[in-house]
Formats: C-alpha cells, structure tokens, sequence
C-alpha cells in the first residue's frame, strides 16, 4: 500500500502541462527522420549550425514521443503529458523499496513540490527508468545469465535514448562494492556495458558525448552560469536572477536541494548502509546543474524516507503526511481546471507561428531565416521547419562557448544587434514577452528601429520583420501601429480570465511592460 501510494505521489507531482521547450525539437527531428527515411546525422534546422556534425544520441526516444504524438491526433500534447507522467511513475517505482513510511511525506512532498517542475518531457526520464531496471536485475541474489543479458539489452536502449548512458556501468561498478560483489565480475560486467553502448548510429563515438556534457557543467563555464537551467543550484542561491530566464522557481529547487543534502548526510554519517557510494555522485551532479535534480530525488528519497521518522512518531506525522499528498493532489486539480491545455501559457506563440505560416513567399529552397530564444527555436521548427530556420534551439551542444558569449551579449548591448543581424541575414525577430526576460531590451530598441517592423504581438512573444524581408509582403500592411497597442491590450485581459490569478497577474504584468516600452517610441 505505502508503493502504491508512494508512486501515486509522482504521478500526481508529474503531472503537469509540457514547459521544456526541448520536446519540439524532438518532435521535429523525429517528423525529418520519418520524410527522409534515415536517421538525422547533420543539424537541418539552425542556419548557425546548418549541415553541421550532429550525434543524435536521442534518435530512439524522438521516434517514440512522435509515435504517441500522432496516435492521439489532435490530443498529442496531452498524450505526452500523461506518458511522461507514467514513466516518471515507474522509474520511482524501479528505485523504491516497499517499507516507505507515509509519515515521512511530510518531509516528501514539500521536497518533491519545490523541484516538480524539473519533472519534465525529456528522456531523462527514460535514464532514470532504464537504471532502476538495471539495478533490480544485479540485486538478485543470483545474477544469472538472462539477467547479465536483460542488463546488456537494456544499456543499448539507454545509448540510443539520452546522453547520461554512461551511468549505467558506473553504477553498477558502484551498486557492487557497496554490495560487496565479487569485483572481477563486476569489471567484466561494466565493460561489457560500455562496449555495447556504443551500439549507435554514430559508433564508438557517442562514448564521448557525455564527456563533453559533463565539461560543460564544469563550475565557471559559460554553461553553468547563466543557461538556466544547467546552472548551478549554488548560483540559482547566490544570484538568483543573474541566470538566464531564472527566477523563484529556480530558488525553491535549490533551497530543496540543499535540504536533501543535510538530510543524506546525516543519513550516511548516522547508518551503516554503504548506499552513499550510489548517491554521492548523484548529488555531486545535482549541485553542478539544476537539471540533474530529478536524478538524485528518484535514487536518494527512498533512502531517506526509510530513516527519517521512526517509532512513535510516525503516528503524529502519518496523517500530516497523507494530508499533504491530498493539497498536492487539489493543487493540481485546480491547474488543470483553471487551465486545461497540455501546453504552458505564456511559453510559446502559436500565433506568431500561424502569422508566419500565412504571410510571405518562404519555403524550403528560400527559408526566413528567425531569430529567436533557445526556448522558443524548437517550437519554431516543429510548426514552421522547412519553410523557416531558426537562429538557435535547446541543442546546446552544437554551439561552442564563444557563440553563446556573443549572442547573450546581445541581452547586454542592444545596439550589437544591427551588424549581428547583418552578418547572419535575419529576417525575422521572435523575443518572449514574459519568460525569459533576457530580451526585454532588444524588443524595445527593435520598436525604436527604423529598420524592423512589429508585425504581431500576443501574450507569449514579439515578432519583428525586417524591412528587407518585408518586400515580399506587398508593402507590408500588417505593421502594428502604437495605437493598435491598446486593443492588443484589452484583447489580451478578456482572454486572460480562462487563467489562474497569478498566471494572468505575470502575463499582464510583462505584457503591460513590454506595451509601455514599445508604445513610447515612433515605428
């Protein structure tokens, strides 16, 4: 009954609608893949990377999302959204043991609230998933045969769905000391796993793919300090609003980070258990990058649950405990109903997708070349690729970190935006309105110019034509004049009452921002 209710716990903490813009570019790759007929080994979307190298480590797990997404029809989005939060699910249910004491939630769920929102669409949590399997077939008393080859199986699957594969042997090598395993069998195993990891469409080579990931999470890299994100949780405490689209949500995973970490080492320092060799470069990795968060929670809170409330106190604490698993539930419930899209408001601009869908000349052989934020270049390619290429996309690892230094450069020194445009030949501009708010700057000195046209405006993002691409549009009629502002504005308030209070209250808030900005200058 506790793992049933355990699990119940995640799902309901995962359940929630699609933010990481990652998902799209997924889809779209999965969506090329399937038109060409082969797997994607050149970047086709990015005009800053095009037919560039690109090691497709996730090749596997695209062509399953895609698969869901077009079972469902026009309720994909919402399909993804209940898949991720099922397999969220089983993967706390493959680390957890049946003795979870419901007492101990009180300490779960706050825990759990405060970093749900890293619980996202990505296959991190097919990772997780796929690990907990693997440590369940080497706990048997008895690795037999079947098991070594289930454990084989299931480390080519884990090479072909994400990039933190070589976890697999790492963790074996580590489940076997603190297990007291005979070690020459446990290296025969670990290097039978990695050699067979590097059963992938890109060969031996994927072997150095997590290396360069795990580089770039090294503490003073570019990366780490203002990708959101891939930060730190120590510059999320430190400067909470010196990362790139962070803010309180960042805060709060860090603050429940630091209070799990007191918690493990009381654990490790109070037990004998030798589990902290399993964990330990779990919390390594969750303090080197917000994202690595989910990793520790999935492993780390089964084992704290087990000592962290015992004997009489379990009494006083059960029903607190059961209590907060209903609030969270509630909590949910009442986002759902308030606001009943697989998909974030405010996040991504269906609209300016559909007005450059259906105005201009662009097509494959002569795409609009987009500018726009690394969340928003996915979501641009799925709904407009091939007939736009996008600046940039959530596939960092193309990009080196000089690039990165000059494009956040431009957040910085607006006026650089003039000759960055020139030397890329940008015809169209897509900055957020409300999240991230790296561009605040760059929209209003875009509304000043001469040289750009606001072409469309919604509660998700600005979208600026320059006038050299405008020509294919007859003169351009479709300019936004100050004076449109106002009905822009008033259409947006009666819309905005579908959403929760303090959704509409941030979506008013930067759209109201952004309007003063724009409104105050000539176009």
């Amino acid at each position: 009954m506790n793992l049933l209710a355990y699990s119940l716990l995640w799902l309901i903490a995962a359940l929630f609608p699609l933010t990481d813009a990652d998902v799209w570019w997924h889809l779209a790759t999965a969506r090329e893949m399937f038109a060409q007929g082969t797997l994607l080994y050149t970047d086709p979307f990015t005009y800053t990377a095009l037919g560039q190298t690109w090691t497709n480590v996730h090749w596997l797990y695209q062509l399953l999302i895609y698969g869901i997404y077009n079972a469902f029809g026009a309720q994909g989005a919402m399909a993804l959204v209940v898949f991720h939060a099922m397999l969220w699910t089983i993967a706390a249910w493959a680390w957890t043991k049946p003795k979870q004491s419901l007492g101990a939630w009180a300490f779960v769920v706050p825990l759990l609230w405060a970093t749900h929102f890293l619980l996202l669409a990505r296959p991190l949590v097919l990772t997780l998933l796929i690990l907990g399997l693997q440590k369940r077939l080497f706990e048997q008393e008895r690795l037999s045969r079947l098991g070594i080859a289930g454990i084989m199986a299931l480390q080519v699957v884990l090479a072909n769905v994400q990039g933190l594969f070589l976890l697999g042997p790492i963790f074996l090598v580590l489940q076997g000391v603190a297990q007291k395993y005979p070690w020459r069998k446990v290296i025969a195993i670990s290097g039978a796993m990695l050699c067979v990891s590097s059963l992938h469409p890109a060969g031996p080579r994927v072997l150095l793919y997590p290396c360069k990931l795990l580089w770039r999470l090294r503490p003073g890299n570019l990366f780490a300090e203002r990708i959101s994100e891939n930060a730190s949780p120590l510059h999320a405490l430190l400067s909470p609003f010196h990362l790139q689209g962070s803010g309180t949500a960042e805060t709060w995973a860090a603050l429940a980070l630091l209070v799990l970490t007191v918690f493990l080492i009381w654990n490790w320092i109070h037990k004998t258990s030798r589990l902290w060799m399993v964990e330990l470069p779990l919390l390594i990795l969750a303090w080197l990058s917000l994202r690595n968060i989910p990793l520790l929670l999935i492993v780390a809170l089964p084992h704290v649950l087990n000592h962290t409330l015992e004997g009489r106190q379990l009494r006083i604490h059960k029903a607190l405990g059961l209590s907060m698993l209903v609030a969270l539930a509630l909590a949910q419930v009442q986002w759902w109903r308030v606001y009943p899209a697989a998909v974030a408001p405010f996040r991504y601009s269906d609209g300016a997708m559909q007005w450059l869908n259906s105005h201009g000349s662009w097509n494959a052989k002569n795409p609009l070349r987009l500018f726009c934020e690394t969340r928003q270049g996915g979501y641009a390619e799925w709904k407009n690729y091939p007939k736009i290429l996008t600046h940039i996309d959530g596939r960092l690892i193309l990009r080196d970190e000089a690039f990165f230094q000059e494009y956040l450069s431009l957040a910085d020194d607006v006026t650089r935006f003039d000759s960055y445009a020139m030397r890329f030949q940008i015809d169209a501009v897509l900055l957020p309105v409300s999240y991230p708010t790296l561009f605040q700057g760059l929209a209003a000195y875009l509304g000043k110019s001469p040289q750009w046209d606001l072409v469309f405006v919604d509660e998700s993002a600005w979208l600026f034509l320059n006038k050299n691409a405008a020509g294919t549009l007859a003169g351009n009629p479709w300019q936004i004049r100050p004076s449109a502002l106002d009905s822009i504005w008033a259409d947006f308030g009666v819309r905005s009452q579908k959403w929760s209070p303090l959704v509409a209250r941030e979506g008013h808030f930067w759209l109201l921002h952004s309007v003063s900005i724009i409104s105050r200058t000539d176009f």
